[in-house]
């Protein structure tokens, strides 16, 4: 896996901290839910982090108030956690209730179990719009800012260049794509920046699915050279 700041502006990644205590307590805006759900599906690492995050949360709940006795050593409750071995189970994700207009359930075996009643659209169903040679891509309704949609791509198929405008997520739910080398399977979290241009090529394996979640505002199309 690369580094940030050499070659691609794809950069592989885990669900940070801040983010996972906010899908913890349910303050996570809607369309990040669906990500980090979809993600931990796939991530043992982040599942587990989840699982101490909770353990932390229920700990220091069941602590004696303030002024009682004394006060809750946060060192000790840590040590606590970090005592225990990585559990490969999936928890049970939370996925926020269905918007009107969201895309049909279908039974789609690429999909995490957890997202189908979300993002079940066959892939075949109305509502796919082409975009591109071998390039399609269906609105996820959601709830607050930013923009989700499900971008289906045909094997082989090289995405023009393009830059991000703000924060962005993005989950491969089917197929792989490569970009200056590095490649990127099912289950992978891809995050990017604002400003960041890449121009990746789904792999030959076969159809590519991702789950793209614009935070600010949607991705710019940069023109040929």
């Amino acid at each position: 896996m690369g580094k940030d700041g050499q070659g691609s502006a794809m950069n592989r990644g885990h669900i940070p901290a801040e983010v996972l205590a906010s899908y913890a307590d349910g303050s996570l805006a809607d369309g990040m839910c669906l990500i980090v759900a979809g993600h931990l599906t796939f991530c043992p690492r982040c599942r587990d982090h989840l699982d101490r995050l909770e353990a932390l949360g229920g700990a220091l709940l069941s602590e004696p108030a303030p002024g009682c006795c004394a006060k809750p050593d946060l060192g000790k409750i840590l040590s606590r956690l970090d005592q225990g071995e990585p559990r490969a189970a999936a928890p049970g994700i939370a996925i926020p209730a269905p918007l009107p207009g969201a895309p049909r359930c279908a039974a789609i075996d690429h999909l995490p179990r957890c997202l189908r009643e979300r993002l079940g659209s066959a892939l075949t169903a109305p509502g796919w719009r082409a975009i591109g040679p071998g390039l399609a891509v269906v609105d996820v309704p959601v709830a607050g800012l930013g923009t989700l949609r499900l971008l289906r791509c045909d094997a082989g198929v090289a995405l023009p260049e393009h830059e991000h405008a703000g924060p962005s997520a993005a989950l491969i739910l089917r197929g792989s794509l490569c970009e200056d080398g590095r490649s990127f399977g099912r289950g992978d979290l891809i995050l990017s920046r604002a400003g960041d241009r890449h121009a990746p090529v789904i792999g030959e394996d076969g159809p590519c699915v991702v789950l793209m979640l614009d935070e600010e505002t949607p991705l710019e199309i940069l023109p040929g050279r």
